[in-house]
């Protein structure tokens, strides 16, 4: 069973509200289309502090924007079918999570579901339901206006609007480079909060040590 509770807190609690909303500054600068960078090529990693010894580095034909633009339109096309009532023998049965995220968030998911099922209050778990994937939780879903920071050999963040119908929702996601591929490591909150997915799954855990 897959089960990620993807972009919830505070962008996702009133989804249908906000998708009819104006736009702010910040979904305004997601609205853009995806920039390509003029020196686009992977930096020097022998000179670059920012990434570890023995780091996994995306190589030159992986670092660009629009390869992390497709990792996302991949992932959300899984999402999409995974939702999207399929014929008979033709659903996909797959872990989301273990297929496009980094080992260090599927550990942290995991760890939180223990606890989960270890609480004697459902209103006490850090996930009430599961599978966030999406906030309609049925449909198709499509990500649109992608667009790609590289930061260095092997991190990027992304920024776009999750779109569905008419309705749609800004996103905004930090990628590492694992495995010789980009997966996704959180999910953050648009604009300067510093919310992080992966850090409140982190404080949930110490919290209930």
């Amino acid at each position: 069973m897959f089960a990620i509770a993807a972009f919830m807190v505070c962008a996702m609690a009133s989804c249908s509200d906000k998708n009819k909303e104006k736009k702010t500054d910040a979904d305004e600068d997601v609205t853009e289309q995806q920039t390509v960078q003029k020196d686009d090529a992977r930096p020097d990693t022998d000179d670059d502090e920012a990434v570890a010894d023995g780091v996994e580095v995306a190589p030159d034909d992986l670092w660009t924007e629009e390869a992390v633009a497709d990792m996302l339109r991949r992932c959300y096309a899984d999402v999409s079918t995974m939702f999207t009532p399929q014929p008979e023998g033709k659903e996909l049965d797959i872990d989301l999570d273990a297929v496009y995220c980094t080992k260090h968030w599927n550990k942290v998911l995991h760890q939180v579901y223990e606890l989960d099922g270890r609480q004697k209050r459902a209103e006490d778990c850090f996930f009430l339901e599961d599978g966030h994937w999406n906030c309609w939780l049925s449909g198709a879903v499509s990500p649109e206006h992608i667009k790609v920071n590289l930061l260095t050999g092997n991190m990027a963040e992304a920024t776009f609007q999750l779109t569905h119908g008419e309705e749609w929702i800004s996103m905004r996601v930090a990628l590492d480079f694992e495995d010789g591929a980009w997966r996704i490591d959180d999910w953050l909150q648009i604009g300067d909060t510093g919310q992080s997915m992966l850090q409140d799954m982190e404080d949930y855990l110490n919290r209930n040590k």
